[in-house]
């Protein structure tokens, strides 16, 4: 371009006012962004968003009138190129990182992380290189960055088939970036100085239009957020209608809520009390017989246990009676089954009707079997006991029709009683008592026998 003094100047002060305008601008917005990330650390699309701005902001004043240069005369020309350089090596991680953060299903990650290690290893080569070896480099970056382009590109197609809100305005102001970096790229490659052909320099006459791009990438994404801004506003608005009505009812809500919250207390605290019955009545059941109503053999096991250590704690007598039903096998089969329950049951009651002592335990051994526990009875009295139960039983006048020994239902039983030394267990006094019935069995049934315990 050929003109004179004042022609010059007027041109080389209106770029500078424009790309003055263009770093002021593209410098807030970064700073702004990056302001908007340190309050909201979640938001990384702010951090890549604000550096890319930075970015860009600082190569306007390396390209074009250099205006950097004119304010630092002396400052290292490789220096200024190496910063110049980054500028564009590190633009394209961070964009495409920026990409990432807002489309969070429309870009791949792997492909991501690919592209942003690629500008870290191009950027150590212009940090640790002098400027005539890392600008071998410039070509193949510039092939990679159009690459990146195309793969950004593919992406939107993608996303915009999606339909994501705000999706149009952020693709026309991508794109736009996208038109500007490419003219950038094109002329200010060695090709387009060397061979570049009349067509192509007619249309790339000027290399700082990405500063432009960024302008119109960052207003459509402005709008965007404006549009975001608005939407939440509108619905806080919204909310803030509806808390404003349900606080004119609050005390009408709140008096409502506390009945509810009053009957359905009242509803955990009967399931509660339900509950606890029925866990209570569980608990018997595992305990009890339901035939007889007596303890069950489990129950024996850990009464007959703590018994045994109260009296030879305190050394006094303990004693067991086992009772057995002679013929029972002969009645059942005879009689049937329900006659034989009804059988089992009178006999029980019976024996609990003679141990109500408040140590007394008469439980359900199995079958015919019963045992009963009887603490602080010696010998004497517990045989007197047997005698008396067994008379008892046979004044229920059940008839037995198969009985060798009388024509009624009758009872053998075996007596043990001792006490307790460290010597010997709970089994020991079950194995005599055992004996004792068997003896009892073995003499002609209906009849009670004591075993002495040896010493």
């Amino acid at each position: 371009m050929i003109g004179n003094e004042q022609q010059i100047m007027a041109m080389r002060d209106k770029n500078i006012a424009y790309e003055l305008f263009l770093f002021g601008s593209l410098t807030i917005i970064g700073a702004y962004h990056l302001a908007l990330f340190f309050f909201r650390k979640k938001n990384r699309s702010s951090l890549f968003f604000g550096l890319f701005c930075l970015l860009i902001g600082l190569r306007t004043l390396l390209v074009g009138e250099r205006f950097f240069i004119y304010l630092f005369p002396n400052f290292s020309w490789e220096l200024a190129h190496k910063i110049q350089t980054l500028t564009f090596y590190l633009g394209v991680p961070l964009i495409i990182c920026y990409f990432k953060s807002v489309f969070q299903n429309g870009f791949h990650s792997k492909i991501v992380r690919f592209i942003s290690i690629v500008g870290i290893i191009f950027s150590t080569i212009v940090v640790l290189t002098p400027a005539k070896i890392f600008t071998v480099f410039n070509p193949a970056f510039q092939v990679f960055t159009f690459c990146v382009i195309i793969f950004i590109l593919l992406n939107f197609i993608k996303i915009f088939r999606q339909k994501e809100k705000g999706i149009n305005i952020i693709i026309v102001g991508a794109l736009a970036l996208i038109v500007t970096s490419l003219n950038d790229i094109i002329f200010l490659s060695i090709w387009m100085n060397d061979h570049g052909n009349s067509f192509i320099r007619t249309v790339c006459r000027t290399g700082n239009l990405s500063s432009v791009g960024q302008l119109i990438f960052v207003f459509a994404n402005s709008l965007v957020l404006a549009q975001k801004y608005s939407e939440v506003l509108e619905n806080e608005e919204v909310m803030t209608a509806k808390l404003k009505e349900m606080n004119s009812h609050l005390d009408e809500l709140v008096i409502k809520r506390t009945e509810a919250l009053q009957k359905s207390r009242e509803k955990i605290e009967h399931q509660k009390l339900e509950l606890e019955k029925a866990n209570s009545a569980l608990r018997m059941l595992t305990l009890k017989d339901p035939l007889t109503d007596l303890w069950n053999r489990r129950h024996y096991d850990k009464v007959i246990l703590i018994e045994w250590n109260r009296c030879l704690r305190y050394e006094r007598s303990i004693s067991l009676l086992m009772v057995d039903i002679d013929n029972f096998k002969a009645f059942n089969d005879y009689y049937g089954h329900s006659a034989g329950d009804e059988c089992l049951i009178q006999v029980a009651h019976t024996i609990k009707s003679y141990f109500n002592r408040a140590g007394d335990l008469p439980a359900r051994y199995g079958g015919e079997e019963f045992v009963v526990i009887m603490p602080d009875l010696g010998k004497d009295d517990a045989i007197n006991m047997a005698l008396q139960l067994r008379q008892a039983v046979e004044d229920l006048k059940i008839p037995n029709k198969y009985s060798a020994v009388c024509p009624y239902v009758t009872v053998s039983i075996g007596v043990a009683s001792i006490i307790p030394d460290m010597n010997r267990s709970p089994k020991d006094l079950f194995l005599a008592v055992d004996k004792a019935l068997y003896k009892a069995k073995a003499s002609g049934k209906n009849q009670v026998q004591f075993v002495e315990f040896k010493t």
